[in-house]
């Protein structure tokens, strides 16, 4: 929002940022021993876990042609904002 982009560009950007994100907060976890280097999850969550990538892209492609962009919008930073409080929540209460 600070910076003025258009959300379909911003979003589109995000994404693969997330992921890279996402797959270092793993590897600094088992790095770090917060995750046991033995305690994958079974076979069958990986597939699992593709289904549910790919039917949340295939509705968030539906969504995204019946919602308006502000309103996408205000629902990205409030679940950013949720997120970030509940991050916070748990680090304070960790303490």
């Amino acid at each position: 929002m600070a910076t003025r982009w258009e959300h379909r560009s911003f979003a589109a950007t995000m994404q693969p940022l997330l992921v890279v994100m996402n797959v270092m907060s793993v590897v600094t976890k088992l790095g770090f021993g917060a995750i046991p280097a033995g305690s994958a999850p079974a076979w069958w969550v990986w597939p699992v876990l593709l289904a549910a990538v790919l039917a949340g892209v295939a509705f968030g492609n539906v969504l995204a042609r019946r919602l308006p962009t502000p309103v996408a919008s205000r629902i990205a930073v409030t679940v950013a904002v949720g997120g970030a409080v509940t991050a916070l929540t748990r680090g304070l209460l960790t303490i």
